[in-house]
């Protein structure tokens, strides 16, 4: 299994998807509290290409080097991601569609590795 992203440092491309979508949510959802702009701007890609990167296999000290971001704060990130992987795996499994069920457990066996999952840092 193989994924292929493209690691780069403008992170304008990149936004662009995930920001689009959540205007369109944004767009549909009358009970929202704060106006459109704030919502949207709440959603933040920093960690995207480091993300990325990860799940392409690069070390954790490499991955360190491509973002100012505190370490914690990528392990932090990389866990939530996983998390959410694992479960909209077993919605896709739930509806019936199993390539879509592949396809998160695919990106699942990408990211679930090294020091990330260890049980405890300080091993």
């Amino acid at each position: 299994m193989s994924a292929e992203c493209n690691i780069n440092t403008d992170h304008s491309n990149n936004e662009k998807q995930p920001t689009t979508l959540v205007e369109n949510l944004g767009n549909n959802r009358n009970s929202l509290s704060d106006d459109e702009q704030a919502y949207v701007n709440r959603f933040v890609g920093d960690l995207m290409d480091v993300v990325c990167a990860w799940a392409e296999g690069v070390s954790f000290s490499r991955l360190c080097e491509l973002t100012s971001a505190f370490e914690g704060s990528v392990i932090r990130c990389i866990r939530r991601l996983e998390e959410l992987l694992c479960q909209m795996h077993n919605a896709a499994k739930v509806a019936g569609n199993s390539e879509l069920e592949n396809k998160f457990l695919e990106a699942v066996i990408l990211i679930k590795r090294d020091i990330i999952f260890c049980a405890s840092l300080y091993l």
